[in-house]
């Protein structure tokens, strides 16, 4: 995957971190307001979802949303973690092992619209 000229990866998945952020140039980070994104996350939890519909047709795959107490459930897991992702980042991103990256933090849906204008 990361062999090739230009890729692009999404998600906060340490175990390949290493192995993508050294072949990486550019670390996009949206570091949304936790309200932002548990809104966000129930929306892609609800019945009828885009996110929810499109997982619940890959063959052997049961979505389900989970009470809101386990530790399982997409709202609650990304309330309690979003303060570890602020401190992750915002620590990778100071971290002279991590210098060859350029970090985009981006915190709000208009800096994330200024970004991919000038990204086209």
């Amino acid at each position: 995957m990361v062999e090739a000229d230009a890729w692009v990866v999404d998600g906060n998945y340490r175990g390949v971190q290493d192995l993508v952020w050294a072949r990486a140039d550019t670390v996009e980070w949206l570091d949304l307001p936790r309200l932002v994104v548990r809104r966000v996350a129930t929306a892609h939890a609800a019945p009828g979802s885009h996110a929810r519909t499109a997982l619940e047709r890959q063959p052997g795959t049961v979505v389900e949303l989970l009470p809101l107490g386990s530790e399982h459930n997409i709202v609650r897991w990304a309330w309690v973690k979003h303060a570890d992702y602020v401190e992750r980042y915002g620590a990778a991103m100071d971290d002279p092992a991590t210098a060859q990256l350029r970090f985009v933090r981006l915190t709000s849906g208009a800096a994330i619209d200024r970004f991919a204008a000038t990204a086209r």
